[in-house]
């Protein structure tokens, strides 16, 4: 993925931008099969059959766990590897059907991590110029 990103230019580029870029290589490099799923399934939209969900983006852990098909004792494991790098964080405040259990939502570092692997997999210049998300935005006062 590295050697895409510096065969497309992106040496070239606003500095800013390649050290996004590069951020978000080391961080999908530590990645395996079961975090890339997760990941994509946390950046859809969860569509509760039973109840609404105040926060759409924010999954329970015991759904994410169904949707991957994954053994009950594993989950905790896929979801503390994303939470500790960064790309998804813990949904406070966040029920489902009526009962509380552990909510999880994407960061906007995750999205960009799921956009450079969209990008790569779709044969797409997995360095073009992004919209800056929001935590690599500057904050500027007049």
């Amino acid at each position: 993925m590295l050697a895409g990103a510096l065969a497309s230019g992106a040496l070239t580029r606003d500095p800013a931008e390649v050290d996004a870029i590069l951020v978000i290589v080391a961080a999908v490099k530590e990645l395996d099969g079961f975090h890339v799923r997760a990941l994509g399934l946390l950046a859809t939209r969860y569509e509760s059959p039973t109840a609404p969900i105040p926060h759409p983006k924010a999954w329970s852990i015991s759904e994410l766990g169904r949707q991957l098909k994954a053994h009950r004792s594993v989950v905790p494991g896929i979801v503390a590897q994303l939470r500790s790098g960064g790309l998804i964080e813990d949904s406070f405040g966040a029920r489902y059907d009526g009962v509380n259990d552990a909510a999880v939502a994407i960061t906007p570092f995750g999205s960009a991590c799921i956009d450079y692997l969209n990008a790569v997999a779709t044969g797409e210049d997995p360095a073009r110029p992004f919209q800056p998300p929001i935590w690599r935005r500057r904050i500027t006062t007049s």
